[in-house]
């Protein structure tokens, strides 16, 4: 099965018919549009700017859940029910991007 059917397949299962939804790109655009004014009234350097993107890619990440189509894409192909993947994909993506946030607050504090 390519991803594309996957894809398909799950969202006629669990989206009404619909191609799942990814949650992370609403939340990355948002931040980003709420934070842009000032960001550049700051006049930030490089680094920074790079720190804040990883900030916000962290903060997206955090809390994978049966909103997010990778968590239906790792429950389907590994074949885990709802509980499982709650307790393995969504604990890890919480790990990762608290462990982002973290290392990136911790390198602003430090440039």
């Amino acid at each position: 099965m390519t991803q594309r059917s996957l894809a398909r397949s799950e969202g006629v299962a669990h989206h009404g018919g619909e191609e799942p939804r990814n949650r992370l790109t609403p939340a990355r655009t948002t931040a980003a549009g709420v934070i842009a004014p000032a960001v550049k009234a700051a006049e930030l350097g490089d680094f920074q700017i790079a720190l804040l993107v990883i900030a916000i890619a962290a903060g997206a990440t955090v809390l994978s859940h049966v909103n997010d189509s990778g968590f239906w894409l790792v429950s389907r192909f590994f074949e885990m029910d709802v509980k499982t993947t709650l307790k393995t994909w969504t604990v890890m993506e919480t790990t990762l991007g608290l462990s982002a946030f973290v290392i990136a607050a911790l390198l602003w504090v430090v440039v």
